[in-house]
């Protein structure tokens, strides 16, 4: 049950429609470089949230109460979502963050006194362990799939190649043009989420692979225009859905199983992880924001270790001893 409160004025703003004011936020987002995907995603979320307020009959910023936020956070629980199955923690805690995001902008640009979505909590999400992490002989005989000797085929080993030695987002690889890559130095300038930029060691193997599709494979691929570092076979940008494909079917080929890129850049940290790199230099890799993030990496060498102890340690396979 929505409450509507006593209409307030702001003495340094004015009343503006809600909706208004969501779509200038949107331009906003847009304006400072926020992806296509993460305005379409924001607009979605505030459509509903808009729809919800309507029930309430709120319609001008400065109505907007930390209750209402509180009571959609509810509604977003105990309402179902896409395919009328209920909405996870983490689909309800996205909707809320861009929700606290308009909020806090309503604030910065005084159509508000104060921001109404500060206080309210996000959901607790449950930690789950990333499933079908593919092991190193997996990915070895996932590298070794495509024939090199072809162009396509070695093209196809260097895409498998950056996506397990880099650790990338398949998005982050489509993003990458040739002047993100330094081979003399040994990096790559990746452009990762929230626009943030960073550099991402190559090895010496990777290095190599890269000097040659340079050099042998790509020119005979690529427009004459062309910038990105990865094109597909009429010469343009190869898409983040083509890199899938590709990965997806060469796994098929090595009968690994389900492989995606995102289980490989699962597997680039956790074999990390498993050789003793530190925690840290393991979320620069992965561009990670917040260290807790990459922390599920530990937890998961620490479940693989109470696996192989069980396994292995003699105290751990003999049977307990009766007290009797």
């Amino acid at each position: 049950m929505c409450r509507r409160p006593t209409r307030a004025r702001i003495r340094w703003g004015r009343e503006v429609q809600l909706g208004e004011l969501v779509a200038e936020f949107l331009r906003y987002e847009a304006v400072r470089g926020s992806a296509v995907l993460t305005v379409k995603n924001r607009q979605s979320h505030l459509a509903q949230f808009l729809g919800y307020l309507e029930t309430c009959r709120i319609t001008e910023a400065a109505e907007l109460a930390a209750e209402h936020i509180e009571k959609f956070a509810e509604v977003l629980t105990f309402s179902a979502g896409r395919g009328g199955k209920p909405r996870v923690e983490k689909t309800r805690n996205g909707i809320l963050i861009s929700v606290k995001l308009f909020c806090r902008w309503l604030l910065q640009h005084d159509y508000v006194a104060v921001d109404a979505a500060v206080s309210v909590p996000y959901a607790k999400e449950p930690e789950n362990l990333p499933r079908g992490v593919p092991s190193e002989e997996a990915v070895l005989r996932l590298l070794a799939a495509p024939n090199s000797q072809t162009t396509k085929g070695f093209r196809d080993r260097t895409i498998l190649e950056l996506l397990y030695v880099t650790g990338v987002r398949v998005r982050e690889l489509n993003r990458l043009d040739l002047g993100d890559i330094d081979l003399t130095h040994g990096f790559a300038l990746v452009h990762g989420k929230g626009s943030r930029d960073r550099l991402v060691p190559l090895g010496r193997r990777l290095s190599g692979t890269l000097t040659s599709y340079l050099a042998a494979i790509r020119p005979t691929w690529a427009k004459p225009d062309e910038q990105a570092l990865i094109v597909n076979y009429l010469g343009h940008r190869l898409s983040t859905e083509g890199a899938e494909r590709l990965v997806l079917r060469y796994a098929a080929q090595a009968e690994l199983g389900r492989i995606t890129p995102h289980l490989l850049r699962h597997a680039c940290a956790t074999h990390m992880m498993q050789h003793g790199a530190n925690l840290r230099h393991v979320q620069e890799l992965l561009g990670h924001k917040d260290i807790t993030t990459t922390e599920i990496y530990t937890k998961l060498t620490q479940k693989e270790l109470l696996q192989a102890h069980a396994t292995y340690h003699p105290r751990s396979r003999e049977p307990l001893e009766s007290n009797e």
